[in-house]
């Protein structure tokens, strides 16, 4: 379906977000915009935007997508049947095959490995600190897919 553009936003800083090639292109969100309600959509005549309620995420703004969206392991799901979190899964087709996937799989295994090889090891051993220290951070909000890590390994990484 094609949107009106929203050329008055074009050169406004919080209308910019930093976007792959993948998220951004025609197969994807494009100039995809589904609100709650299509009918509350702002227009070249008018402009106002604030009574638009968006049903993707915007990651940097106020909304939280660990309300949205839950995750089994490396699998994005629809967080207690949310609609947002569905339709921003299905915009940028998190739960599909692709280079973002597999890279977001190769993550959490890696991450999953070295919290594994950090279990074993005892508290006090310089390598298990440092690891513990770089898991942390990958659970982190500044983490890479960081509400992953924490869904599935925030409670055992904590215990290190």
């Amino acid at each position: 379906m094609h949107y009106p553009e929203y050329f008055w936003l074009a050169y406004e800083w919080e209308n910019l977000l930093f976007a792959c090639d993948d998220c951004n292109d025609q197969g994807h969100k494009a100039n995809l915009f589904p609100l709650v309600n299509p009918q509350q959509r702002a227009t070249a005549v008018d402009k106002d935007i604030k009574r638009e309620k968006p049903l993707i995420l915007n990651p940097y703004g106020n909304s939280d997508p660990e309300k949205h969206i839950a995750w089994n392991r490396d699998v994005p799901r629809p967080r207690n049947g949310s609609r947002t979190g569905r339709v921003t899964i299905e915009t940028f087709r998190l739960d599909q095959p692709s280079l973002l996937f597999t890279k977001r799989k190769d993550h959490f295994a890696e991450t999953e490995g070295m919290l594994e090889a950090a279990e074993v090891l005892p508290p006090d051993e310089p390598v298990r600190i440092k690891v513990t220290a770089f898991l942390k951070v990958r659970a982190s909000k500044r983490g890479a897919w960081s509400a992953m890590i924490r869904a599935n390994l925030n409670e055992r990484i904590a215990a290190l």
